[in-house]
């Protein structure tokens, strides 16, 4: 009967099951991570990306216009392997961007277009907020 008892734990508390009610990423989320929170280059927009597929777009007011409010508009992305490209889709419609990160560069871009042709106006880039975020967590060393 022990026997029994620890085939059937062993089997309910495998590795397998465990894995298996983790949630996977989706497919580019991995490489997006680093790029889920951007800004427009003229930094009255920003683009929140959600491991869930969700995308948020905040559209700040120019500082001069007071009765004029934030607008938050939701939408999802997607990513398509095999042309290595992210899909956006808010209020029906839909962006394609490619995704320019390497390691040796300080944040990451979500082109527009394509690396050759790119619409930078349209393009999201990391926000430098983040980065300096970041940066004030680290202790500062004195010489």
């Amino acid at each position: 009967m022990a026997v029994a008892g620890f085939f059937v734990y062993r089997s309910y508390f495998s590795a397998d099951s465990v894995q298996n009610n983790t949630h996977p990423q989706p497919p580019g989320w991995s490489d997006l991570i680093s790029c889920s929170s951007t800004v427009s280059i003229d930094g009255a927009r920003s683009l929140d990306l959600g491991v869930d597929h969700s995308a948020n777009v905040t559209e700040f007011p120019p500082e001069q216009s007071k009765d004029v409010k934030v607008k938050r508009t939701s939408g999802t992305w997607s990513y398509d392997e095999t042309a290595k490209q992210y899909s956006i889709t808010i209020t029906g419609e839909t962006a394609n961007y490619l995704l320019l990160s390497q390691d040796s560069m300080e944040g990451c871009i979500l082109v527009k277009g394509s690396f050759d042709n790119a619409n930078l106006r349209e393009s999201w880039f990391s926000s430098r907020e983040d980065d300096a975020q970041d940066d004030s967590d680290e202790p500062e060393h004195e010489p």
